[in-house]
């Protein structure tokens, strides 16, 4: 009989004490506890950082017993119980200052119990400083502090300069305690999203190894290849067998799904941990991580930035942009990378640079859902029929019924979704409607790709229906005619003429008219 799998538990001490199914990380655990002292990961949301954490936990208070059965439990020697300082900070999200106070005092409180009180000490930093010195009063083994999610109470209030910076003053005066301590402590270890300046953390500390890019642990959360086809293979066959397909159908179904992120310019790549759980243990394939929640902070700063969604594909950033702290983004693109909805897709090494990218069906999915109703200021419901109307016309190969679907969506978005003076300006009408068409095409399937470059320029569509190829290039205010011949002089189809052979190549020019505000022609060959 397999062992549950953990989709109702998070702690490493309940999942081996209740018999749940442990995919084993503890070799880099072992490896980063030896190699790494002041310690920062960043991961995003649902991605195994607190499972992380709590393993982190069990291995400092010297728990052997609890991994019994896994890598470390040979490599470790000593298994020394250290003094652990563990700290959620995710309890705080959305509370007042006084709040958060009460909160982590409280939490502090268990500390005490063990290692004594001083009424004096009377704000978390204060506290948190004189429970490490009594821990250490009788030169017993130095103490570990572990935050999980730092940050989470400073990404909703990224909008609000004057609570943000409130917020931050007070979680200074705690995070200060680490920069203090920085040579007595055995380890400490910092988790998070994206980074946050002036907070005692990565402009003070002077030891700070920061992993998040580092090719040693871009395994050390989420669950590779290897390991569903190893330590998850049981699974994967009984998701196989109940979805009626072979084990290598079953296996990249959960690739085009969950699969794609990378966290380093290695070649590892990882499956969302939360979603993957989810399908093997529901043995069906869904939108988990997106069901779970996107976050607000993330919309409301697409909407600050203004973000071109149309370019989200082929950005190209160094590593000093993909690690940039949230309160210094002159664009969205960085924190997409920190909360998962863009990863690295490749990485050159002559000029130092990372290439950006979707990294599944789930998250281009996902993305387009929530999206779409802040571009176009249409329900969910609505767009939800035009994409199934629109697959339902590709899948028959009739472009002609898939393109009035789109024309007579297109002409449904409220006159205010843009004011007045945006509608007269052509840049910023082709900017909308380059945005709408991906977001749109996104929702569609995987197999769409946009902004597809060629040696001469990019193909605004690339869509793959079951037999056909169709590229398809977009004009404002121009002509169907002149958005074809930009497909033949640039050569757009020629790659799948080539490379395809069995399947039909479709070149369609398409023009939108900004007055009207929808499709007003096309044209296809």
């Amino acid at each position: 009989m397999l062992k549950k799998l953990p989709i109702d538990t998070y702690t490493f001490k309940s999942m081996m004490e209740e018999g749940y199914m442990y995919v084993d990380k503890t070799e880099i655990v072992y490896k980063l506890t030896h190699e790494s002292k002041i310690t920062f990961l960043s991961r995003p949301r649902r991605f195994g950082k607190s499972m992380l954490c709590h393993t982190l936990k069990e291995y400092f208070s010297g728990n052997k017993e609890l991994f019994q059965g896994l890598k470390i439990y040979d490599l470790e020697k000593d298994w020394v119980k250290h003094p652990v300082f563990f700290f959620s900070m995710s309890s705080l999200k959305d509370c007042s200052v006084s709040e958060m106070k009460d909160k982590l005092m409280l939490n502090l409180d268990k500390y005490a119990e063990i290692y004594g009180d001083n009424i004096k000490e009377t704000t978390p930093g204060a506290r948190l400083s004189g429970l490490i010195e009594r821990s250490m009063e009788n030169n017993g083994p130095k103490p570990v502090i572990i935050i999980d999610e730092y940050d989470a109470p400073l990404l909703n209030i990224l909008d609000e300069p004057n609570l943000l910076n409130e917020v931050r003053g007070f979680l200074r005066e705690f995070y200060q305690v680490i920069k203090d301590y920085e040579g007595y402590l055995r380890f400490a270890f910092i988790t998070g999203i994206t980074k946050f300046s002036q907070l005692s953390i990565f402009s003070t500390l002077n030891n700070l190894n920061k992993i998040s890019l580092l090719s040693d642990y871009d395994a050390i959360c989420g669950i590779t290849e290897e390991e569903l086809q190893t330590q998850l293979l049981p699974y994967l066959e009984v998701f196989a067998q109940k979805n009626e397909i072979t084990i290598n159908q079953a296996f990249n179904k959960l690739l085009e799904y969950y699969d794609g992120y990378h966290f380093s310019d290695e070649d590892t790549r990882v499956f969302n941990p939360f979603s993957l759980i989810k399908a093997l243990n529901d043995k069906r394939l869904n939108y988990y991580w997106f069901d779970s929640g996107t976050p607000t902070f993330l919309i409301n700063q697409l909407k600050r930035f203004n973000t071109n969604l149309a370019e989200l594909e082929n950005e190209k950033l160094p590593a000093s942009l993909l690690d940039m702290p949230a309160t210094e983004l002159t664009n969205a693109i960085p924190l997409l990378f920190q909360s998962g909805y863009l990863t690295i897709k490749s990485y050159d090494k002559d000029f130092e640079v990372y290439l950006i990218g979707i990294p599944n069906k789930e998250v281009r999915v996902g993305l387009s859902e929530s999206l779409l109703p802040m571009v176009t200021k249409i329900d969910n419901i609505t767009s939800n029929s035009t994409v199934i109307n629109f697959a339902t016309a590709i899948r028959a190969n009739d472009l002609n019924t898939a393109l009035e679907v789109i024309k007579s969506y297109i002409a449904s978005i409220p006159y205010d979704v843009m004011t007045k003076e945006d509608w007269e300006d052509k840049a910023k009408c082709e900017r909308f409607y380059q945005v709408l068409i991906f977001v749109m095409f996104g929702l569609f399937n995987r197999y769409t790709y946009i902004e597809v470059k060629s040696i001469r320029g990019r193909a605004d569509i690339v869509m793959f229906a079951e037999n056909t190829v169709y590229v398809l290039e977009f004009k404002v205010d121009s002509s169907a005619d002149e958005a074809l011949k930009q497909i033949d002089e640039k050569g757009y189809a020629i790659a799948y003429q080539d490379r395809l052979k069995g399947r039909n190549v479709v070149k369609c020019g398409i023009n939108i008219n900004s007055k009207l505000r929808t499709i007003d022609g096309w044209k296809s060959c």
